[in-house]
């Protein structure tokens, strides 16, 4: 299972993306693939428009990283 999360503030904003799996045992695993962070723009923008771009972010994320795993595994 791909795990994507995102967040903004008036600083900065970003994107993580996680992989979870099931063990044998029952218990599940989780580690972190990749992750990307924007400073904001000196312009003052809102933060609800900051949140935006973080989840634009989390979006090219998972793009780029599907394009580039084989899912066929």
């Amino acid at each position: 299972m791909l795990i994507i999360f995102s967040d903004g503030s008036s600083n900065a904003f970003g994107a993580c993306a996680y992989a979870r799996w099931k063990l044998n045992d029952g218990r599940y695993r989780c580690n972190l693939i990749l992750s990307k962070n924007r400073l904001a723009p000196i312009k003052k923008m809102s933060i609800d428009r900051i949140e935006l771009c973080g989840a634009l972010l989390s979006s090219r994320l998972k793009h780029s990283y599907s394009n580039n795993v084989d899912t066929s595994l």
